[in-house]
């Protein structure tokens, strides 16, 4: 037998052994790691339940920073995709979208590598006396393709490496995060058209008795206003802060109309006239008295600061009950922090 012979006949055998082998290589990948997080399970949800905070933590954005992205669908939870584009062939393109979501539990995701396949993701919360760990897992199958199945054999040493980066950004990023409980607050993201609002300037010291006497005074001036001119309240009242100290808070009190009346105010005049910005909005709706509003601040500050979100203006409170008609602890206000 010649030596070409022998060359074919030894890459056949190669070949075949090959695929023999691969035959019996698993069909599929599993890869998962975990840490535990000094964060509840509400926050640690919160940030891996959409994609708003992914950049901060993954393990690829700092790979390549010119890494295109692109999101549609809601904010979080089913439905949320984004869709990236990398010249790095460490990070490539494709697209994920979250396809399953129990809140505080369990995130699911779809992955689309374009040519290179799909898989699955899931984040696993599990809380506990150190905080809450966090597993991250990663499931691919490879069908028939023999090629893939070899490379499956090296998968948890390539994805667990990144896997474990983005655990150890999720840590960090959650441990520096408000440490508030709003799991019973309801708190929505809104976005809020522009108002006409007729308002004044007032301050006060933080005693809760000066601050209704401070917004009572307010609503009086504004009161006497609208009538001298005629105008019609078409809203909920509104308090919005303009500056705060340890010592004083500074707000405007409004109250909402239809149109920009056709008068003349001088800029001297305590009562004034103006168009709110609108936006993008985070909304704490608050049910109960009034003293809880402070406290339900934190909340929706927290809960705004867990789901990507960066206060972008001042705040404002919506008065949506009448005190004067509503028991105390049926009191319904809205907590309005503009955001981007």
């Amino acid at each position: 037998m010649s030596a070409l012979k022998k060359i074919l006949l030894g890459l056949v055998i190669a070949v075949a052994v090959l695929v023999l082998v691969g035959l019996f290589l698993p069909s599929s990948a599993h890869v998962e790691r975990s840490i535990t997080v000094d964060a509840s399970p509400a926050t640690m949800f919160a940030l891996v339940n959409g994609y708003r905070s992914f950049k901060r933590w993954s393990p690829w954005a700092e790979r390549d920073p010119e890494t295109e992205y692109s999101f549609e669908g809601p904010d979080h939870g089913v439905g949320a995709k984004m869709t990236w584009a990398s010249q790095n062939p460490q990070v490539g393109s494709g697209y994920q979208e979250v396809v399953a979501s129990d809140p505080y539990s369990r995130v699911q995701s779809h992955l689309d590598f374009g040519s290179q396949g799909t898989a699955e993701a899931f984040f696993r919360l599990e809380p506990g006396a150190d905080g809450t760990s966090i597993t991250w897992g990663f499931d691919t199958e490879f069908g028939m393709n023999l090629v893939s199945r070899y490379m499956g054999l090296m998968f948890d040493r390539w994805i667990g490496a990144d896997y474990e980066a983005g655990l150890a950004n999720l840590k960090v990023l959650a441990e520096g995060l408000p440490e508030v409980d709003w799991t019973d607050l309801e708190i929505e993201v809104v976005d809020i058209d522009p108002a006409v609002i007729v308002y004044t300037p007032a301050q006060s010291t933080w005693d809760v008795a000066a601050i209704g006497e401070a917004v009572g005074g307010a609503y009086g001036e504004i009161g006497r206003f609208m009538a001298k001119e005629g105008l019609e309240q078409s809203g909920p009242q509104v308090v919005m802060t303009t500056a705060s100290t340890e010592e004083e808070w500074q707000f405007d009190a409004g109250v909402p109309i239809a149109v920009i009346p056709e008068i003349e105010i001088d800029a001297t005049d305590p009562v004034q006239i103006r168009e709110t910005a609108g936006g993008m909005t985070v909304r704490g709706i608050n049910v109960g008295p009034y003293s809880n509003i402070s406290t339900n601040w934190d909340k929706v500050r927290a809960w705004a600061a867990a789901h990507g979100y960066e206060e972008a203006g001042l705040p404002w409170v919506e008065y949506v009950s009448d005190a004067g008609n509503a028991p105390e602890d049926e009191l319904i206000t809205h907590l309005c922090l503009p955001v981007r």
